[in-house]
C-alpha cells in the first residue's frame, strides 16, 4: 500500500509539473493569432466597401425619386399659395 501512495505522489508531482509547464505557456505564451486578427480586419474593410456600395445606391434613387416627386410639389405648392391671402 505504501508503494501504490508513493507511486501515485510521483505520477502527480510528474503531471503538475505538465500541467503548470502548460498553464505558463498559455499564459505568457501569445494569445491572439495573426490569422484571427487578419479574419476581423478582412471582415471591418468589406463592411465599409460594402456599405459605400449601398449608401451610393441609395443616394442614386433618393435623387432619382426626388426629380420624380418634384414636379407633383412645385403643383401642389402653387395651388396652396393660390389659396392662402395675398399680403399687402
Amino acid at each position: 500500500m505504501k508503494d501504490g501512495v508513493n507511486k501515485s505522489l510521483e505520477t502527480l508531482a510528474e503531471i503538475g509539473d505538465a500541467v503548470q509547464e502548460a498553464a505558463l505557456k498559455a499564459g505568457y505564451g501569445p494569445t491572439v493569432q495573426a490569422a484571427s486578427v487578419k479574419k476581423l480586419v478582412d471582415s471591418v474593410v468589406n463592411f465599409q466597401v460594402n456599405s459605400r456600395a449601398i449608401i451610393n445606391e441609395m443616394r442614386e434613387m433618393s435623387t432619382k425619386n426626388s426629380k420624380k416627386s418634384a414636379s407633383p410639389l412645385k403643383m401642389a405648392s402653387a395651388a396652396w399659395q393660390s389659396l392662402l391671402p395675398v399680403r399687402p
